[in-house]
C-alpha cells in the first residue's frame, strides 16, 4: 500500500536523552501523510543510530533523511558511513538546524495539530509502544515546555513534515506564493491571474504604454 509515495524520515539524535525517528510517506497527489514508524530509544550509541538509519532505509525504501544539526549531534549528518551508504543508493541526507522557528504558530511544531484535525496524518494502527509515546508527547506538547518534558518524537516527526510542506508547495505550484516572513493578510490578497488579465490590468493602470 505505500506505491507512489515519497518516504521522508526525520532522526532526533541524542547522546545521554531518547532518540527518537520517525518515517512519513507522503502523497503528493492528495497531500496526505501516513506515519509508517516511529522508533524511540534511550541512550543510542552512534553504532546505533547508523544502524537504524541504513534498517530503515531498506526495510521501507526511504527516499530521504532530514536529521537534527545541533550542536555534538552534528556528527550524524557528517558521517562518512553513513553518507556512503545513502548516497549509493539515492536517498538524499539534509540536516536540520532547530531554532525559535519551531514556536512558529504556522509554521512550527503546533501547525502539525491542523493537519491532525484535517486527517491529512495518519497513525499507524498498530499501537507500538513509540506510537503510544508519540501521541502521548503531541498531546502535551506546547512552546517552550519545561525542561524534562520529552519532546523528541514530536521533534522527529517535525523534521520529515517540514519536507512533506516543501514538496506539497511544489506539487501545488504554491512554492512561489507561500513565504514565512508574510502575514495572513497578506497571504489572502494574493490571486492567480492569466497573462492576458495581467496585461489589460496593467495597460488599464498605466495607459497606453503597453504595446
Amino acid at each position: 500500500g505505500m506505491e507512489g509515495l515519497r518516504l521522508i524520515a526525520g532522526l532526533d539524535p541524542a547522546i545521554s536523552g531518547h532518540t527518537a525517528a520517525v518515517c512519513l510517506g507522503l502523497d503528493r497527489s492528495t497531500g496526505k501523510r501516513w506515519v509508517v514508524d516511529v522508533a524511540n530509544r534511550q541512550g543510542m550509541k552512534p553504532d546505533e543510530m547508523r544502524e537504524l538509519i541504513k534498517e530503515w532505509t531498506i526495510r521501507y525504501g526511504i527516499h530521504e533523511w532530514r536529521i537534527e544539526k545541533n550542536a555534538f549531534q552534528g556528527f550524524l549528518t557528517q558521517d562518512t558511513e553513513v553518507r556512503s551508504f545513502l548516497a549509493t543508493r539515492g536517498v538524499t541526507l539534509s540536516d536540520h538546524f532547530t531554532g525559535n522557528n519551531k514556536h512558529d504558530a504556522e509554521f512550527g511544531v503546533a501547525a502539525m495539530s491542523h493537519l491532525f484535525e484535517m486527517g491529512l496524518i495518519k497513525l499507524p494502527r498498530a499501537q507500538t509502544e513509540s506510537v503510544k509515546a508519540l501521541v502521548a508527547q503531541l498531546i502535551s506538547w506546547q512552546p517552550k515546555l519545561p525542561k524534562g518534558v520529552k519532546t523528541d518524537i514530536v521533534m522527529a516527526l517535525w523534521f520529515a513534515e517540514l519536507r512533506c510542506q516543501e514538496l506539497v508547495d511544489v506539487a501545488t505550484g504554491g512554492l512561489h506564493t507561500k513565504s514565512m516572513f508574510q502575514t495572513r493578510y497578506d497571504r489572502s490578497q494574493q490571486r492567480s491571474i492569466t497573462y492576458e488579465d495581467f496585461r489589460d490590468e496593467a495597460f488599464v493602470s498605466a495607459g497606453s504604454w503597453w504595446r
